[in-house]
């Protein structure tokens, strides 16, 4: 599968002019032959948009923004993971991704449940559940957001539940470029799996983004990183080398639950 990610700027000058980026960025990836577009945390309004902006642009599900996003998708013929910030009644929105299919349909919503510091509790909501594990051309796919990838459990509990990808929409500031690094790359190895980490780069208001988006193969290896301005840049994943990462080394099988009580109680 090829997955492609789009590295950007935060889209500050409103929904509608993300949502026409999102569309010439789609026809460009699937033109290249992506099966799958990945932007990063938030796409639609920006990240780091404080609470009333959070609250004011919280979009609920079934309204024309999301609809515009499924039509995109079916337009061009590519699945696309998008953040946004979701309504949630009176409280806080969350901070959610959400998978469409290539015909458009909605695969996963997943709402982010590891919120990063003072700047996500201001402004979201926690979810309260993993991200499911959907199948998606062939593959068992689910989503993480940003600070989530950094749990080894929340990785492994995904491994646990059959993924083979895990899709990680991010707003990674600087100076924490190990996440590109070393990070993401251990969450591949260390559960045989493939893991696609979409950054943003540029400036948002103090926030500096490092970039280095990177899609991991299952033995840890980079097959792509972007540098640290805009680019869109897309690896080819393979079923075959999750297959012969899990025939060589299974962290899963190895395991000593019975040793493990104290992570779970």
């Amino acid at each position: 599968m090829q997955i492609a990610m789009f590295q950007s700027p935060p889209q500050s000058a409103g929904v509608e002019a993300a949502l026409a980026r999102l569309d010439t960025v789609a026809g460009e990836a699937a033109r290249d032959g992506a099966d799958v577009l990945v932007t990063p945390e938030m796409f639609l309004t920006g990240y780091a948009i404080g609470e009333a902006r959070a609250r004011a642009s919280a979009i609920a599900d079934g309204c024309n923004t999301l609809g515009t996003v499924a039509e995109i998708a079916a337009r061009h013929g590519i699945g696309i993971v998008v953040g946004y910030p979701e309504a949630n009644g009176r409280a806080l929105p969350y901070n959610t991704a959400r998978f469409f299919g290539r015909n458009g349909s909605v695969l996963a919503n997943y709402r982010k449940s590891h919120l990063w510091l003072e700047v996500d509790g201001a402004q979201f909501s926690a979810g309260e559940a993993l991200s499911p594990v959907v199948p998606f051309e062939g593959w068992s796919v689910a989503l993480g957001i940003c600070y989530d990838i950094e749990f080894p459990e929340y990785a492994r509990a995904l491994r646990l539940a059959g993924a083979e990808l895990v899709i990680v929409p991010t707003a990674c500031k600087a100076p924490f470029d190990s996440v590109s690094t070393r990070v993401v790359p251990t969450r591949a190895e260390e559960n045989e799996m493939a893991v696609a980490y979409c950054n943003y780069c540029g400036a948002e208001g103090d926030i500096v983004y490092f970039g280095h988006s990177v899609i991991c193969g299952p033995t840890g290896d980079a097959l792509v990183m972007a540098g640290r301005d805009e680019a869109l840049v897309s690896a080819v994943v393979s079923r075959e080398a999750i297959a012969a990462a899990r025939g060589v080394l299974d962290h899963v099988s190895d395991r000593r639950i019975d040793l493990y009580g104290t992570l779970v109680s």
